[in-house]
């Protein structure tokens, strides 16, 4: 949480208005994290009510993240030639991605299904990232911070995916498998960190 709030402040000295996907990711997952925080420092064991909680928490983040990754394209086609219809596709596309995602999860468990909306949000977003690396490898001067951002972001879910199916394959590996979770995430954090404090870069040149 320390290293949530040092990105945080980093960005709101450098790029606030240009990655306000990126923030609104980042505050999210600080008041999730307070409120897990909060119930796991003051319960010895989580009441029913959390469990319900868990799970539309767990797709609030990963919704960021979809968010977030969606910001970055919209942002990175800036020297788009046909920028304006680019980003209408981008939106549209968007806006069908979260809607398949709601409507092809059926399940009449709560738990299974925000697990199911959530893991679809996930995948779509990794998607749309290698879409955005393969999108500023072909620009010539390419935008440092961009590329940090972008990577980090990588890191943070393809760690997460890796340690989601460890979770599944047995239960001995949980333990490895959230503390890959924490990890990525942290490595994340220290990438943004770091692009964050670069100094503003040159316009780039597609």
């Amino acid at each position: 949480m320390l290293l949530q709030v040092l990105v945080i402040y980093a960005m709101t000295r450098t790029s606030l208005r240009r990655f306000g996907g990126i923030f609104f990711y980042l505050l999210v997952v600080f008041l999730t994290s307070i409120a897990d925080m909060a119930v796991f420092l003051e319960l010895a064991s989580w009441p029913e009510w959390y469990l319900r909680y868990y799970d539309v928490n767990n797709v609030m983040r990963h919704l960021a993240v979809f968010i977030a990754v969606v910001s970055l394209l919209y942002g990175a086609a800036a020297d788009h030639p046909r920028r304006a219809a680019y980003r209408l596709r981008l939106l549209g596309g968007t806006a069908l991605l979260v809607a398949l995602s709601l409507l092809v999860s059926p399940d009449p468990r709560l738990g299974i299904y925000m697990t199911k909306v959530a893991r679809n949000l996930s995948f779509a977003a990794v998607l749309l990232n290698l879409v955005l690396w393969f999108s500023l490898i072909g620009i010539r001067e390419r935008d440092r911070r961009l590329f940090l951002v972008s990577g980090g972001l990588g890191i943070n879910m393809a760690g997460e995916a890796i340690g989601q199916s460890m979770f599944y394959l047995s239960r001995h590996l949980v333990f490895p498998a959230n503390l890959l979770n924490v990890l990525s995430h942290l490595v994340c954090l220290y990438i943004w960190w770091r692009a964050f404090r670069l100094p503003a870069p040159a316009p780039a040149r597609s």
